[in-house]
This record gives C-alpha cells, structure tokens and sequence, in this order.
C-alpha cells in the first residue's frame, strides 16, 4: 500500500521535469501517495512506460490520451472508480493493469486499444466480471497457475453483459413476457417487411442467421456489422441465437432466442428424425432448408436468404436489384456456384424444397462432419436444374464482393490495412488504384487478427475502415511486428 509521503506531488514533477529533459520513455511514479496525476505527464509524448501504481488516484486527466506513444500503463492499488475516454487514443497500448480499484464501469473506447495484450480487472468488484471471465491474477500467472485471459474476451463478456442488462423486457400486448423460441410451441413474433416504408411492388427480403456463438457472445466485430444491417433499411434479417440481443440493435434486425438442442429438435421435427447436429459447424448443411425450418416467420417474404455474419454489407438494393428479383428466382454472390455467405431464394413452396431433391441430402444429414452442402451440394442440383430450364439462377462470371469484375481470386484476403471504407452506407474497395463500390465484404480469413471495433452498439458513425487486425473511425497503422 502507499506509504504517506507529502513529498508525493513535488517528486512527481521532478521526476516528469528530469524525464522530459533526458528524453526518457520509463517513466515511474509508483508509491508516492498521488491523489491526483499531473497534467505535465501529458506532454511527455515520447513516454512508453508509466508505472503509477500504488497511488491515491480516483480519476486519470482527460490529456492522458496525448501519450499516444504509451505501451504499458500500470494503475493497480488505486482508487479508480472510472477511466476517461480518451484511454481509447492509445492505441500502441500493450499492457493495463487496473486490478484493485474501484471501477464501477469502463469507457466504450477502451475497445479501440487492438493491440492490447495483457488486461488485469480483479478486484474491481462492481464491475460485476466472474472471476472465470477475468482469468488468472498477475500472481497466478507469475506461477503458473493457467494461461493469461484474451483482453478483448474480457471486454467482450463486460459490454455483452451491461447491454444485456440494459435490455427491456419485451412484453406482449397483454403484459406477458415473450416467448420466442421458433418452431416448437411459439407463435412467431411478426416483422414489418422491410424495416422502412418501402414501395408495395418492392420485393421484400429477409436473411435468417442461426448463430451459436463461443460463450455466448457475439464477435467483437458486430456493431460494425449490425450498423452495416441499419443503413439497407429495406432488408430483413432473423437472427436465431444463444447470445441475446445488444441493449442497441436496429429495427429491421430481430432476434430470437434459441439453443443448440432447440435447433436439433427442430430440424428433426420439420426434416427428419435422423438427422444429425452435434456442433454449430454442421449448421452449414441446413442452410438451404432455413425456407422450410422457419417457414412461419417468413410468410410476408418474397426472398430469404441465408449469410453469415464475418460480413460488413454495402448497399444491398443496388446489386440485388428489382429486376434481377423479377427474373430470377435464386441470386447468389458467388460465380456460378452457390454462396453460403450470400444467397437468396425466391419463397415458394418448390424453391424452398430444393434441398430435398437429391439423394445426398438424405446422407448428408445423418453425418456429424459438415459437408458443406449449403454451397458444394446445392451447386451440383442448382447447376443442374438450370441447364434444363427448371429454375433461374442469376450468378454471374465474377464475385459480387470484389470490385474487378474479371477478377478470377478466391475469397480469401490479405492483410490488409485501411482498404476497406464504409461511408453512409456504403462499402468501398480501395485495394486497387482508385476506389470501387462493392456490395460487401467478407473478411472469414480475418476473424482471428481482428481484434478491435472503435464504436459500440448504438452508435452511428458516418463511416469507418476495416483492416485485418480491427474496424476503425480513423485509419490506422499497421500492428508492430506485422
């Protein structure tokens, strides 16, 4: 604990006084008793180690952003009770320690620190995180005792829960909570068409998602997703899911409660009793039957479809067009193939039973290995019905998602930085000599470096870029060691 030491604020400053003459990056105010820190630390710009542990402080100065240059920022056995959000502008930060204080909650910004790696909370207990959420304490660690907790895990579970927490309960016209678990004794809550007022002749269009997600929660990347969802305000999506909904999510964007065993017990009521659904993997080879396993909830529909949410979208209207939804009664991104992370399906009774057609279905879904038939098996039947004239198929020579129509790549990306922009909804290609509109992007190759989202739910950001190792308000500069 801090010794008392009236000496503590003169000392500081000599120290900051002695650093900023030598040009120092360590910085150490440590066990001086500070009840508050001095504004001069904020024009240290080169500093990249302060260590103030073992303080009196119970506020950190709004300049602490200008030390943008900061790795580690060592805060434990404080008085904290909250962070500025100018934490959020340091963004080569590595390392922060905030175990013991009296945080009662954290700045939405501190999700923009992607290159963060190591986060202490323990003993911050209004903060409301499991001790298993929070992983190992630096004790633990330095003994061995498990493997240092993911900061963006921890973040994760802290805005998950508080936006829950945050969350109506959603009641019926009569006072009753609701109950919205599909296809087995629920009546389905209704969707208005398109989310918007939209022309009556517009074809109305609805994705459905079943995502289970690990723990729970959704991927750090969603708001930016759900924004993309808000500005196409025509379109529909479904969400069936384990995680809950965000406190802020937009309205042409619905969720419904449901479990890995609901799922299973639906399929095989509405499919077969053999079928197979161990883990979420598998959910690929039902995509294509999500006509007939949600049927009740998509009556109003003249599409639906079916994609995956490592997506962040464009403007959707302006490549699905209404002439192309007249013509055609399957749309997908993918040249000549089936796309599982894009496809529509006029909603019919014969459409939405395609799946059945071959005789593979019936084998694929007594198997526990995915097969991929939402894309592999559907594009054997779908090619096949098209070359007699049975259906209409518009999927052109080219991936809707690239911006070179001629371009012959697979759907994999480099590691790229700011080359991605969403602007008012919509999407940008800036990986050639100028910039192309695209209809989406999808970054499934990129799910594990990135790590970082700038803006929470709810917010409404004019435009930000997608880089392989975050989604930011600003460009930003490749990570060390990249």
């Amino acid at each position: 604990m801090p010794s008392s030491n009236n000496n503590g604020p003169a000392e500081a400053e000599r120290r900051i006084a002695a650093a900023k003459r030598a040009g120092k990056i360590v910085l150490n105010l440590s066990d001086l008793d500070l009840q508050a820190l001095p504004e001069s630390v904020s024009r240290l710009g080169h500093l990249r180690f302060l260590y103030l542990s073992n303080n009196r402080l119970t506020q950190l100065p709004k300049s602490i952003g200008q030390c943008a240059r900061l790795r580690k920022l060592h805060l434990d056995d404080n008085r904290l009770m909250r962070l500025p959000e100018s934490i959020g502008r340091l963004a080569r930060l590595e390392e922060l320690y905030l175990h013991r204080n009296r945080l009662s909650q954290l700045p939405a910004s501190i999700r923009r620190l992607a290159q963060l790696r190591k986060l202490f909370l323990h003993g911050n207990d209004a903060l409301s995180i499991p001790q298993e959420e929070l992983g190992p304490t630096r004790r633990e660690l330095r003994e061995k005792k498990g493997a240092r907790k993911p900061p963006h895990e921890i973040l994760d579970y802290y805005f998950r829960t508080r936006d829950r927490a945050e969350t109506p309960i959603i009641t019926d016209k009569f006072g009753r909570s609701e109950d919205r678990t599909p296809g087995i004794s629920v009546t389905p809550r209704p969707l208005e068409p398109g989310g918007a007022n939209i022309n009556a002749n517009t074809k109305k269009i609805c994705f459905v998602v079943v995502y289970f997600g690990k723990y729970g929660k959704w991927p750090i990347w969603f708001p930016a997703f759900l924004h993309s969802c808000r500005k196409n305000p025509t379109i529909n999506w479904m969400l069936f899911t384990d995680c809950g909904p965000p406190a802020h999510h937009p309205p042409n964007v619905v969720f419904h409660d449901m479990t890995l065993s609901q799922m299973r017990e639906l399929i095989k009521k509405k499919i077969g009793k053999k079928a197979v659904l161990e883990h979420y993997y598998k959910l690929c080879d039902y995509k294509s039957a999500f006509g007939v396993l949600f049927e009740e909830y998509l009556n109003d529909f003249d599409f639906w479809g079916h994609c995956d949410i490592d997506i962040i979208w464009g403007d959707i209207r302006k490549y699905a067009t209404e002439e192309i939804l007249d013509e055609y009664d399957i749309f997908s991104t993918r040249k000549g193939r089936i796309s599982g992370h894009f496809s529509l399906f006029r909603n019919t009774h014969d459409i939405n039973r395609l799946f059945r057609q071959p005789s593979e279905f019936a084998e694929v879904m007594r198997q526990t290995k995915c097969r991929a038939f939402d894309e592999e098996g559907m594009t054997r039947l779908v090619a096949q019905l098209a070359h007699a004239g049975s259906i209409r198929v518009y999927w052109p020579r080219y991936l809707q998602n690239y911006a070179n129509t001629e371009t012959r790549a697979r759907s994999k990306l480099p590691q790229y930085i700011n080359k991605y922009l969403w602007k008012q909804g919509k999407l940008f290609d800036c990986t050639g000599e100028s910039a192309a509109e695209i209809l989406y992007l999808h970054f499934m190759t990129w799910k594990k470096t990135l790590t970082g989202c700038e803006f929470s739910y709810g917010a409404d950001p004019g435009e930000f870029y997608i880089s392989y190792c975050g989604i930011s308000m600003q460009p930003v500069s490749p990570p060390a060691g990249s």
